[in-house]
């Protein structure tokens, strides 16, 4: 009788997996990197209203950097599919499919999600049972044995890569939690071993730094990085990783006269071996001259702060060194032509994270509102280049700057920057389409919350002096359309994110909640 049991469950169990891998499929099976990898889904064999969709993929854990977290899948007939290829570095990813809304979820089981694993020459590469342990805790959230399903699968890494570094620290730190205090400690030093090794086996190679920096983090040793970077300025005080060590300790000096003193001894021991890593230091000096004033000292550093590097980080960089000369009023022509060169690149400028890995180089992470972020900041650019124009003296080239920029300028202090500069011109009406802008306005607005019993509270929305003087001026030059327009503006609602009924009177504006 507990065979036949037995029996009717194992078919049971075959019957649903079979319903399963007919609900959705994954193409190759054994995908590899460059790989185009095609994911299926029938609603037809699901649970799925037949009037439900569109669907996407939902990558729930990955090491997707550069895609989208959720997918889009295009119908072709009554299938739904997705394709993509897998990048250079993709490893273990699992995933959902969904409709737009989440009411209706396609999961490989209760328990668990669809997994793409990543193989080469038909052999599972490393790190696609770390993944996996990873992705436990978010494929079954309410499981009580997450732990021991994390350590099994950590156990199967290292029973194909023994050598896999990170996997050696997670079980340990597993490990560690169902132990006693004298195993802890045995655990730990185990694990600080393993760090050290790391550490020793390529001590000059800030890749393999920052894993020995990860593993630490990992041990819960966060006080021994600093210690661990001590090590590499007393050993290798003059190698590149250990001045660029160095730098870093300095930077953290608050005096910045002793900072620029101490970068001139640093800058004794450069040689072509190490030369890369003074570019901190080059930063640090051409921002401290600029400062001060100094553009023979500041016009040293820039060409050495402006070479072409593959490096995402640089247009930030250029941005903030061109606002760094706007407001010192220095090397404005070289500031022009350094803010040229980033609107020209604005479609290489990151507006979202920038992750760097020795293997991969810079990833930039996928973001859906990249256009809109590329748009504001390209607006920027343009106000940068008109408030530049304008104090080398050249207002027309100036005025047609600001005219191409404002209509999707969203920076509160470059909208005010284009706004002044028009009154500096004495020609206000110019000045009206940025001072309208909504997040403007609330740089004129100053709020102050009196609470006048225990369940209510008053808002008061006060005009700031600069305020009142920049409508005065304003309606003193034949332009009292834009006090209503002012006093009809909609950035409280926008900014404080819940319904206002404004109420004017005079200069004041309240608003019960």
């Amino acid at each position: 009788m507990i065979k036949l049991f037995k029996y009717a469950l194992l078919l049971c169990l075959l019957e649903v997996n079979l319903l399963l891998q007919a609900q959705v499929s994954i193409l190759p099976h054994k995908a590899t990197a460059g790989d185009t990898v095609t994911i299926s889904f029938d609603p037809s064999k699901s649970a799925a209203s037949q009037t439900e969709g569109p669907y996407f993929v939902d990558f729930n854990y990955s090491n997707f950097y550069e895609f989208p977290s959720r997918m889009p899948m295009q119908q072709e007939g009554g299938i739904w599919r997705v394709r993509f290829k897998l990048p250079a570095y993709a490893n273990f990813s699992c995933f959902t499919i969904a409709d737009r809304e989440k009411k209706f979820v396609q999961r490989a089981s209760d328990s668990s999600q669809y997994e793409i694993y990543v193989y080469k020459q038909g052999k599972l590469i490393a790190g696609n049972y770390l993944g996996k342990s990873y992705s436990v805790p978010v494929q079954d959230k309410t499981s009580d044995h997450i732990l021991a399903t994390q350590e099994h699968y950590l156990k199967k890494e290292l029973s194909l890569y023994p050598d896999n570094y990170e996997a050696q620290l997670r079980l340990i730190v597993l490990q560690m939690k169902n132990a006693g205090p004298a195993q802890q400690e045995r655990l730990l030093q185990k694990g600080l071993a393993v760090v050290e090794q790391k550490f020793r086996s390529n001590p000059l190679f800030e890749g393999n730094l920052n894993k020995v920096t990860m593993g630490y983090l990992i041990l819960g040793q966060n006080q021994k990085v600093d210690s661990i970077r001590q090590v590499v300025i007393n050993e290798f005080p003059n190698k590149k990783i250990g001045i660029s060590y160095r730098l870093n300790q300095l930077f953290r000096e608050q005096d910045s006269a002793k900072v620029v003193a101490q970068i001139g001894q640093l800058l004794s021991r450069k040689t072509a071996e190490n030369e890369a890593a003074y570019g901190s230091a080059y930063d640090y000096l051409f921002s401290y001259y600029v400062r001060h004033g100094d553009s023979i000292e500041a016009k040293k550093y820039l060409p050495l702060i402006t070479r072409w590097e593959q490096d995402p980080y640089k247009w930030r960089a250029y941005n903030q060194y061109v606002q760094l000369l706007l407001d010192h009023k220095l090397m404005l022509q070289e500031a022009s032509k350094l803010n040229l060169y980033l609107l020209d690149s604005v479609a290489a400028y990151p507006v979202s994270l920038i992750r760097y890995f020795p293997e991969t180089g810079y990833l930039v992470a996928h973001d859906p509102s990249k256009a809109d972020k590329l748009t504001a900041v390209k607006a920027e650019i343009m106000a940068n280049q008109g408030l530049i124009l304008a104090q080398l003296n050249q207002p027309v080239a100036a005025r047609d700057w600001f005219t191409k920029s404002i209509p999707t300028l969203k920076s509160a202090a470059l909208l005010r920057a284009v706004a002044m500069q028009y009154q500096q011109w004495n020609d206000p009406n110019s000045a009206i389409p940025a001072w309208r802008q909504p997040i403007v306005m609330l740089l004129l607005m100053r709020r102050r919350v009196n609470f006048s019993t225990k369940r209510s509270s008053k808002t008061e929305w006060t005009m700031l002096p600069h305020g009142r003087l920049i409508l005065a001026s304003l309606t003193s030059n034949g332009n009292k359309g834009i006090t209503k327009s002012f006093k009809r503006s909609s950035a409280v609602r926008h900014f404080q994110k819940m319904p206002v009924s404004l109420i004017w009177t005079g200069n004041l504006c309240t608003k019960q909640i």
